[in-house]
């Protein structure tokens, strides 16, 4: 699963980046990957959250 994060990061950066570049702006690094640690982790919590089962008492 840290290796999927990593890598997931890495991805992100490159989109956010390359979509920073479409829209006509000049973002500093920071930024970029700022925006894609944020779109990365959302992701990951967000498909963690549907593997959790609730326990019931039988």
């Amino acid at each position: 699963m840290l290796a999927f994060a990593v890598l997931s990061l890495f991805v992100t950066v490159f989109v956010v980046d390359l979509a920073a570049a479409i829209a006509g702006l000049n973002p500093e690094d920071g930024f970029v990957v700022l925006g894609a640690t944020i779109l990365a982790g959302t992701a990951i919590l967000a498909g963690g959250v549907g593997f959790a089962k609730p326990e019931t008492d039988a």
